[in-house]
């Protein structure tokens, strides 16, 4: 046993004692592909098993990339080189978003935005405001989220199609927060237009994520207060959430099951008590291989609608199984 707490003290000893990796002095295209790159691998993992997996080592990448922005380099490198970094700046935060670090997720979307804008890509800076949005309203700040929203589409003639609509998303969610019912419908409306001009060629690479499920569930989203209000704004509210569980690509588990746990809320408060209970059995099992605080809430959600019905076998075997979970977190 001595030896053995002997070795873990050793091990504790050499992991703390890594030092950092130096900045070079000179920056090129090449150190521009591997930010882009990792940047990428970060995302994917953090889609398939949740910020809290992925988050303390992009916070560790962004604060060596943020030393590459001192290092020299030409004009171009320079502009591409901040846009990459404003890039995993916005993998970073929304790592912090999914992990409910609110104020974090604050800070380093404003970083991100900064640096967007003084590289001129104004594609990025409106994809971090609207996620930026989406952090505010999840946080109870809708009309905070809301202002971000309006002001990415103040330069809508310069986005995609595709920014476009997912800031329109981001309007819908923070409207139907507010109960402003017919405003976020139409916003909903709005972004489905837009989402009808997507070609994805026409993308930036990492819009390309917003396919037709992942258009289904965000708008899914963004009807389902409407829908818990029982107003006919929110009638397609389970049929888009359906869509996105079953359309999308098993990589996007985080994204699959935070549809899954909605859409069993939705059809436990005002649907069949037997579905929600089959679809929530579905996303606890999903549950397993995701850390993500943003689901867990969610999980906490479908546990309230649970107890009206309690008397239903299958809704008190999820409820139960809900409890445990939330026991042994």
């Amino acid at each position: 046993m001595g030896a053995g707490l002997l070795a873990s003290g050793l091990v504790h000893r050499e992991v703390t004692a890594v030092r950092p990796t130096a900045i070079p002095t000179r920056v090129s295209e090449h150190d521009v592909d591997l930010v882009r790159t990792l940047t990428s691998e970060f995302a994917r993992m953090s889609n398939r098993f949740g910020g809290s997996l992925t988050r303390d080592a992009i916070h560790a990448q962004l604060n060596y990339a943020n030393g590459l922005l001192g290092a020299q380099c030409g004009s171009r490198v320079r502009a591409d080189l901040t846009a990459a970094v404003a890039h995993l700046a916005h993998t970073a935060g929304f790592a912090s978003f999914d992990t409910e670090q609110h104020e974090d997720a604050r800070r380093l979307f404003l970083f991100g935005l900064r640096c967007a804008e003084d590289s001129g890509d104004w594609l990025m800076w409106a994809k971090i405001l609207s996620s930026a949005a989406r952090q505010e309203i999840w946080d109870k700040h809708p009309h905070e989220g809301l202002l971000k929203a309006d002001y990415g589409l103040t330069r809508a003639r310069q986005l995609t199609p595709g920014l476009r609509t997912i800031l329109h998303l981001a309007r819908a969610r923070a409207l139907a927060k507010m109960k402003r019912d017919g405003e976020a419908r139409a916003a909903v409306d709005a972004a489905d237009r837009e989402f009808e001009r997507v070609r994805p060629a026409d993308e930036p690479g990492w819009m390309r994520y917003h396919d037709a499920a992942q258009h289904q569930g965000d708008s899914g989203h963004a009807l389902f207060d409407l829908a818990l209000e029982g107003s006919t704004g929110g009638g397609h509210a389970a049929d888009r959430l359906h869509a996105a569980v079953v359309g999308h690509h098993p990589h996007y588990a985080r994204s699959i099951t935070m549809s899954q746990l909605k859409l069993a809320s939705l059809r436990m408060a005002v649907g069949d008590p037997d579905e929600a209970a089959q679809v929530g059995g579905s996303a606890m099992r999903n549950l397993v291989h995701l850390r993500s605080a943003r689901a867990t809430k969610d999980l906490a959600e479908l546990a309230r609608y649970c107890v009206p019905h309690r008397s239903n076998p299958a809704v008190a075997v999820l409820h139960d199984r809900i409890r445990e979970v939330a026991r042994s977190a």
